[in-house]
């Protein structure tokens, strides 16, 4: 089920205002996932540059590009909710 469908649904579900309450708060929790994770990410660079090296150090630095595509996958369902709001 792709993200339109899904706010389809969302909008019928809801006639009188489409969801739009409950989109604005999704939308405000993925913002703030989007944040905290940012945040992670380089509190994890910043400790892995000043301590780690070698196979550990590649094998966090691959941990924290899983975190970025996570975070970018996060901010494009943010983008999509608020174009359906507005």
């Amino acid at each position: 089920m792709d993200l339109h469908m899904i706010m389809s649904k969302v909008h019928s579900t809801f006639p009188d205002s489409g969801g739009r309450d409950q989109i604005i708060n999704v939308v405000m929790q993925l913002e703030k996932a989007a944040v905290s994770l940012t945040g992670d990410i380089r509190r994890l660079e910043s400790s892995i540059d000043n301590s780690l090296q070698g196979k550990t150090r590649d094998a966090f630095i691959d941990r924290i590009r899983q975190l970025e595509k996570r975070r970018q996958k996060i901010e494009e369902k943010i983008i999509v909710l608020k174009g359906s709001v507005n």
